[in-house]
């Protein structure tokens, strides 16, 4: 008779919080596309750490996520040979949404154009 109460409440409190153990955040996989080592990619206020040429970084447990085109909305920056490129701007903010669960794959960029050196995101491909 007791294990009908506890079973009762138990299913009472999954239907009140419908999220109740699932997995909550963003995760976040960055390739570094770039052709050359970053070091301390940031996106934002968010610290990614270093990233070799050619490999994978997860990044999860984000709270949130501004996203615009499904990309991130603040552009990347890096070290690189002690220098930082990129900018520490976000694109306009106009039609940008904010997702607070999901998975993301993103390509890690660079764009070089005379004087001109910044790192992009791409989806992942």
């Amino acid at each position: 008779m007791h294990y009908r109460l506890v079973y009762f409440l138990f299913v009472c409190i999954c239907f009140a919080y419908p999220n109740l153990g699932k997995a909550q955040g963003v995760t976040i996989k960055i390739h570094n596309k770039t052709g050359i080592d970053l070091d301390s990619v940031a996106m934002g206020s968010v610290y990614f750490g270093s990233i070799p040429n050619d490999s994978m970084k997860i990044i999860s447990g984000m709270t949130e996520l501004v996203l615009q085109s499904n990309l991130p909305l603040f552009q990347p920056t890096a070290l690189v040979k002690g220098q930082r490129i990129g900018r520490m701007t976000s694109k306009c903010g106009t039609k940008s949404k904010v997702v607070k669960s999901g998975s993301f794959a993103l390509d890690l960029m660079l764009y070089e154009q005379g004087e001109d050196v910044r790192l992009y995101w791409k989806e992942h491909q």
